[in-house]
């Protein structure tokens, strides 16, 4: 299947191991320019060597910086002075969103889910 890659770029963050390794492998092997990152330099450069020999033809970079903190961020935005910025940080802030918001709001669900909307009770009555 030709999912249309050739001449896209693609930063993967968290891309040294795991399911951020799986899809840098598959952006890399349908032909995009594959941005690898992870918080220490080792793990890129290993991840970097590892995808070489997985998909010879790939076109990659790496980058180590800590996306979970601002001066990873502004570190992995100043690396790749190519790219439109305004994007990169859009999608920058929305992956902390996600990193942060998502778990609360999942432990929200679980907890709406065990105890009903019951829980709301009590803490109306301590407002009062």
């Amino acid at each position: 299947m030709d999912l249309k890659l050739n001449g896209k770029s693609a930063i993967v963050t968290g891309s040294t191991a795991g399911i951020g390794y799986a899809i840098a492998k598959g952006l890399a092997a349908a032909g995009a320019e594959v941005v690898v990152n992870g918080r220490k330099q080792p793990a890129v450069d290993d991840a970097l060597a590892r995808l070489k020999t997985e998909a010879p033809a790939a076109k990659l970079r790496g980058i180590a910086a800590d996306v979970g903190g601002a001066d990873g961020c502004a570190a992995l935005v100043a690396a790749l002075p190519g790219v439109d910025r305004p994007q990169l940080v859009a999608a920058l802030l929305a992956y902390r969103l996600v990193y942060y918001i998502l778990p609360l709001l999942i432990a929200v669900g679980i907890i709406v889910a065990k105890e009903g909307w019951r829980w709301r009770q009590p803490l109306r009555r301590t407002l009062r």
